[in-house]
C-alpha cells in the first residue's frame, strides 16, 4: 500500500530514527570507552528529547485515537519503553546495554508503525480525516522542526 501523503512526514522522521539507531549500534561497536559511552548516552537522550518525543506526542495526539485498540496499545507500550530506555544510570555497562536495547527497539517500533499501524490507519480513515491530520502534523512540524540526526553528526566510523 502506498503511503498516504499526509503520513509521509512521519515516515521521513522514521527514516531519521532508523539512521540514529544504526549510528548508535555502529558507535557502540567501535568505541567501548567510558567517555564514548557517556557521550553516546547524552546524544541518544538529546535525540529522544528533540526528535522522538515530539514525534511520539504527534502520533499519540493525532493518530492513535483512530487506531484499533491492539495497535494503539502496542504503540503506547513501545513509546513508554523507549522513553524509559533513555533514562540512563551511572553503571556504564548497563548504559551500553540500554543503548543497544534502545536501538533495537526503536528499529522494531518503526518497522511496526510503517508495516502495521500506518496501513491500518490508511484503511480506516477517510480522506478528509487524513487531510485534517496532515494539516495538524504540518503545523507541529513548523512549530517544532525536527533536526534529523543532528545530535549524532559528530559520530563517524573510526573517530
Amino acid at each position: 500500500m502506498q503511503r498516504a501523503p499526509e503520513l509521509i512526514p512521519l515516515s521521513h522522521q522514521h527514516h531519521h530514527g532508523l539512521a540514529a539507531a544504526k549510528r548508535v549500534l555502529g558507535t557502540l561497536d567501535i568505541d567501548t570507552s567510558d567517555a564514548g559511552t557517556r557521550m553516546l548516552a547524552e546524544q541518544a537522550a538529546h535525540f529522544h528529547k528533540i526528535d522522538l518525543e515530539p514525534h511520539f506526542v504527534a502520533e499519540e495526539t493525532w493518530l492513535l485515537p483512530h487506531a484499533p485498540a491492539a495497535l494503539r496499545e502496542r504503540t503506547l507500550t513501545d513509546h513508554s519503553q523507549l522513553r524509559a530506555l533513555v533514562e540512563f544510570g551511572s553503571d556504564l555497562s548497563a548504559v551500553r546495554e540500554q543503548l543497544r536495547t534502545w536501538s533495537d527497539m526503536l528499529t522494531q517500533h518503526i518497522r511496526f508503525e510503517e508495516r502495521e499501524l500506518f496501513p491500518a490507519l490508511q484503511g480506516l480513515l477517510s480522506t478528509e480525516r487524513l487531510r485534517h491530520i496532515g494539516r495538524e502534523l504540518e503545523s507541529l512540524e513548523t512549530e517544532n522542526p525536527v533536526l534529523p540526526g543532528k545530535p549524532f553528526d559528530e559520530l563517524r566510523a573510526g573517530s
